[in-house]
């Protein structure tokens, strides 16, 4: 399913609180050409900067920490003596401001990797001033590289802000082309990809990590390789993306087991721009595939997926745990973030878990292990999803700290208390564990006290929250605002075209008594589809959850009532936005993109994404540009998304240069206009020349 170039409105409620933690990447392709001066040799390379940070109430950065690696390449023996980001731009060579105390390397063969090692901020050389600088503007830091042979910098380059995109793959014998039957091989694979671009908004560099859990397997298979292939479900596609599996590994005498490795993306390989481009909006033209020794062709795989995202903003403490814990001086802030590929029903089909956590406990206290347990606030619960801290790569052994992990959540109770945590986040509870205080030194319930209160709903509009159309057709999308609308927020990101659900986050909405499909839902806002069996108007909305039924607020609906998306007009020759900087000219052909059209031929149901390759029609629809009506030339249901549509229309001869408003009429129902709607973002002029 490739995604659209906007998304439906949503309004997010900022409110001062405790701290909050975030971490940034940031991404460095190193060069010696890049030195100032130039430095002789021809070494290349790429660092990667995890930027953890902690905010104040106020959004002001007060603490963190960073993590850094760099791949590197000399055309001979090398020996590493530093790294560090300076302050700079690409001319000038400036003072050293985040240090990373790495020992001496030496490399006989000039191609490795200098593993992640973390810095603590602020301290007497790690300034907040430093940290804000590189998050305000990080093209003014550059990262070096500095050897023995070159101790002013052997290679450099300035830090870019890293894309991070987080997919998913259910790879299985089955999907091998030609098919593996007669197996109990399976895996669950977990696809990171970071990615900067250059000016032009081409591929700058790309990072690619790989995580996946296998099981089934017999204990005497070896795997070999590791890849991600592009091509769609059927095809056997060639390696663009490589882990840098060389080695031999072999399989857990269980038959299961983790593969994680990671890898520089080359750019310059063939295919390898495309999949990054499947990565990012077309996940289903790539696939995840892992070999063994008697599977050289791939002995499981699956097309990568998308994922939807739900974080949990924490701060876990001693007098949190069960019994609290009197006179430890320690304090955590962190966030736990759970990426999702769901079923049809919404539960969760597999899943994520990113720990992200900055401790400050006393020093020489090391942090041993930290978890996800089940279980209520005031009482204690068994480990169920576990960070995984083993030995490494980065260790909090001296008090102070950021913990980085992912975990992928494939199968087992760790997928059970999964599929309960994404509904019940106050069932569950984050600890923190250290030798002193080996049941937990620090711990924070997921939820808080869970709200009693009936939802109800404030306000009611359609998805693209534009007041001056009012009424909602059959299969369009409406936008509910209100309070205790939902547990938790969740979205359709991880459904990868399955049909919309009726319940979400522990929510449902109606529509004069029947059931609406939901696309995105939190305790403040719903976006939400129009049953198409609607057909009659004044139908009243309510909102469902376990606590009970909001009030129900009547809205008028019609058979057609068109809306526009907000800035949602682009040039159907190249698929660029329609702005002041890029306007439309006479005789363009554009694509608009609204809700609110309709039934359409052949017929969808409630809920159901329209489907690749047949075209799925609405009535007529006329485009007016200014004052001038031009019959669009057709208005479609928009393959791999519910209650969406596309309508493609010529731009008229005759405007006057300069912003033209632009409306789309079926019938008597009128789109929005120019100038009245919610917000600024949303206005419908488009630009013309």
């Amino acid at each position: 399913m490739k995604r659209l170039r906007f998304a439906l409105p949503l309004i997010f409620l900022s409110s001062l609180g405790a701290q909050t933690a975030e971490t940034l990447v940031y991404r460095a392709v190193l060069s010696n050409n890049n030195e100032v001066p130039v430095v002789a040799g021809a070494a290349a390379g790429a660092a990667t900067v995890w930027l953890h940070v902690i905010r104040d109430a106020s959004g002001a950065i007060i603490s963190g920490s960073a993590d850094a690696s760099v791949n590197y390449n000399f055309p001979g023996a090398v020996s590493i003596t530093a790294m560090h980001i300076h302050n700079g731009n690409s001319t000038v060579s400036g003072p050293v401001v985040l240090g990373f105390a790495i020992a001496r390397t030496d490399d006989a063969t000039g191609v490795g990797v200098l593993p992640l090692i973390q810095t603590q901020f602020p301290t007497a050389t790690v300034t907040l001033d430093t940290v804000k600088g590189i998050v305000a503007d990080p093209s003014q830091f550059y990262f070096n590289v500095h050897s023995t042979a070159a101790p002013s910098g052997a290679m450099r380059a300035q830090l870019q802000k890293a894309e991070v995109y987080v997919r998913m793959s259910q790879m299985r014998p089955e999907n091998e082309v030609p098919a593996i039957t007669g197996t109990n091989w399976s895996g669950t694979g977990t696809s990171i990809t970071l990615i900067t671009r250059d000016a032009r908004g081409g591929y700058a560099s790309a990072y690619q990590i790989f995580d996946v859990k296998y099981s089934g397997f017999e204990a005497d298979q070896i795997f070999t390789a590791m890849h991600i292939h592009l091509g769609g479900s059927g095809v056997a596609g060639p390696v663009t993306i490589d882990s840098l599996l060389r080695t031999r590994v072999p399989v857990g005498a269980s038959g299961s087991g983790t593969l994680h490795f990671e890898a520089e993306v080359a750019l310059a390989r063939a295919g390898a721009i495309a999949s990054l481009d499947a990565i990012v909006n077309n996940v289903s033209g790539v696939y995840m595939n892992a070999h063994t020794v008697t599977r050289g062709a791939g002995a499981i795989r699956g097309q990568l997926l998308f994922t939807d995202k739900t974080e949990y903003a924490l701060n876990p403490s001693p007098d949190q745990e069960v019994p609290p814990i009197v006179g430890l001086s320690a304090t955590a802030t962190g966030k736990i973030t759970v990426y999702t590929v769901r079923n049809a029903d919404a539960s969760v089909n597999a899943g994520v878990v990113v720990f992200d956590g900055n401790v400050r406990f006393p020093a020489g206290t090391a942090v041993s292990s930290t978890h996800i347990h089940d279980g209520n606030a005031g009482a204690t619960g068994p480990v169920t999803i576990d960070a995984g801290l083993g030995g490494g790569p980065v260790l909090v052994t001296d008090g102070t700290g950021n913990l980085y992990r992912t975990v992928t959540v494939a199968a087992g109770q760790p997928l059970v208390s999964l599929n309960d945590l994404v509904l019940n986040p106050e069932k569950h509870y984050w600890n923190i564990h250290t030798p002193a205080n080996p049941g937990g030194a620090v711990r924070a319930q997921m939820g808080g006290a869970p709200a009693t209160d009936a939802p109800k709903i404030t306000g009611l509009v359609n998805a693209t929250l534009d007041g001056t159309q009012p009424a909602l057709a059959p299969g369009g999308l409406f936008t509910v605002f209100g309070s205790g609308l939902a547990k938790v927020s969740g979205n359709t990101d991880g459904f990868n075209g399955a049909d919309l659900p009726a319940a979400m986050g522990g929510a449902q909405v109606t529509v004069g008594g029947q059931p609406a499909r939901l696309l995105y839902v939190s305790p403040t806002q719903i976006n939400a589809q129009v049953p198409y069996e609607i057909t009659t108007v004044g139908q009243a909305v309510a909102v469902i959850t376990a606590n009970g039924t909001s009030n129900a607020v009547g809205t008028a609906t019609a058979f057609y009532a068109p809306a526009i998306f907000g800035g949602a007009v682009y040039k159907a020759k190249d698929g660029s936005q329609v702005t002041a900087a890029n306007p439309a000219s006479a005789g363009d052909s554009l694509l608009i993109y609204a809700t609110g059209l309709g039934p359409t031929t052949p017929g969808l149901n409630s809920g159901k994404v329209a489907p690749a390759g047949t075209p799925y029609t609405t009535a007529a629809v006329t485009a007016k540009f200014g004052a001038t009506n031009v019959q669009a030339s057709s208005s479609v249901a928009v393959a791999g998304f519910g209650g969406v549509y596309q309508v493609t229309a010529t731009v008229p001869t005759g405007l006057t240069a300069g912003p033209v408003s632009l409306q789309l009429q079926m019938g008597f129902a009128a789109s929005n206009p120019i100038g009245t709607s919610y917000s600024t973002s949303n206005s419908v002029n488009i630009a013309v020349k």
